[in-house]
């Protein structure tokens, strides 16, 4: 299972370098920029994932031993809140920016999902490691 782990973390690690604004090259049609995005959330969430693991081994390890007995039950809430707030914020977003009405919507959608998975993902590398 670890070697699983590790091989997935090398291999995000050599795709996760694409960013949103690699995808939103001005040479790019509307269909190139919508599918690198698309790609690129798939990617982070993959990589979500992988990094959920390693945390989820952190709270077992800390329930295990007493140290936080409820952390399962904090993990399962913060997860459900961070879809709340991945939620809100991308609305918010697409209606600061303008995005919400016309045919940048989606774009901007799967814009906004790379940033907020982008940065949950640091975040949660530092429990992690």
């Amino acid at each position: 299972m670890k070697k699983i782990i590790c091989f997935s973390l090398v291999a995000l690690a050599f795709n996760s370098y694409a960013d949103v604004e690699d995808c939103s090259s001005k040479n790019k049609s509307k269909y190139e920029v919508e599918s690198c995005l698309v790609n690129l959330v798939e990617e982070r969430k993959s990589e979500l994932k992988v990094v959920l693991a390693q945390v989820n081994a952190v709270v077992v390890g800390q329930e295990e031993y007493k140290i936080a007995p409820d952390l399962t039950k904090d993990l399962q809430k913060n997860l459900q809140d961070f879809e709340n707030y991945k939620n809100s914020f991308c609305n918010l977003y697409l209606g600061a920016t303008g995005a919400s009405m016309g045919t940048g919507s989606y774009s901007a959608s799967l814009e906004c999902e790379a940033k907020v998975l982008k940065q949950r993902i640091q975040l949660l590398r530092s429990i992690a490691n």
